[in-house]
C-alpha cells in the first residue's frame, strides 16, 4: 500500500501519503519506527564525517526494516533477482523519505 505513495509526483503529497500510511501501523510499531528513524536521521546529520547520507542509510537499513518475503520467490532466479532489486529500491525510497518527514 505504501509503495503506491511513491507514484505520487508531488513531494509534499508523497510525504503526506507516507505519513498517513504509518498511521495504519500498530501503536508499538509506530513508536519503534519513529525511534529508529529519529536515530538514523541523527546519524545522517553527520554525513560529512561518516559518509552515511539518508540514501546510504536507506540502502543499508532498508532490508532490515522492510525485508523481502522469501516465501514469494519466483522459480526463475534472474527474474526474482530483478523483482527483489525493485522491491529493495522501493523500500529504500520509502525509508529515505521518512528522514525528510
Amino acid at each position: 500500500m505504501c509503495n503506491r505513495c511513491l507514484e505520487i509526483s508531488s513531494e509534499v503529497l508523497k510525504n503526506e501519503c507516507l505519513s498517513l500510511c504509518t498511521c495504519l501501523l500498530p501503536a508499538q510499531n509506530i513508536s519503534i519506527l519513529s525511534y529508529v528513524i529519529e536515530f538514523l536521521a541523527e546519524v545522517s546529520n553527520y554525513c560529512d564525517e561518516n559518509l552515511m547520507t539518508a540514501e546510504n542509510l536507506a540502502i543499508v537499513m532498508g532490508p532490515n526494516i522492510m525485508p523481502i518475503d522469501q516465501r514469494k520467490h519466483d522459480k526463475n532466479k534472474e527474474t526474482q533477482q530483478n523483482t527483489d532489486r525493485q522491491t529493495l529500491d522501493q523500500h529504500n525510497k520509502i525509508i529515505e523519505v521518512c528522514f525528510i518527514i
